[in-house]
């Protein structure tokens, strides 16, 4: 697993001993190309600005056949509101690259277009009220 927080390494290598645990950021080179089976990611893609280097990286890291395995929010018209009132209050003063992307939520094109550029092909979707797991196989 690769991680960036100290504390959740700690935690990770107590809970799961079994996995390699490596602290460092997504973009950090390392380790191998070709290293994991599947990659894991729970309410995070939506904070990282660029997805198309994310994909092309996850892609590369994972063995042919592995799977990146989405987590992603689903929120309906009145959380979204919410967003958009907070990011009016609390953001809209600052520079976009200050906040990223965070909380742009994403879409179904958006997931066909990452696994064009990544070269997966979506296996499954599954939509929940809250979430859509995203299940994407590296050709």
């Amino acid at each position: 697993a690769i991680e960036p927080s100290t504390a959740l390494c700690a935690a990770g290598r107590t809970e799961v001993p079994e996995a390699t645990w490596v602290e460092a950021s997504w973009s950090a080179d390392v380790v191998f190309d070709n290293w994991f089976r599947s990659v894991v990611m729970a309410h995070s893609l939506h904070h990282i600005a660029d997805r198309d280097a994310l994909a092309k990286f996850v892609a590369r890291k994972l063995f042919p056949g592995g799977f990146w395995i989405l987590l992603e929010p689903r929120h309906g018209w009145r959380r979204a509101a919410h967003l958009v009132r907070s990011w009016w209050r609390d953001l809209r003063h600052l520079p976009w690259d200050t906040y990223g992307a965070t909380h742009h939520f994403i879409t179904r094109g958006e997931m066909r277009h990452l696994a064009r550029v990544g070269g997966f092909r979506i296996v499954s979707t599954n939509r929940t009220p809250r979430a859509t797991w995203w299940v994407l196989e590296k050709r």
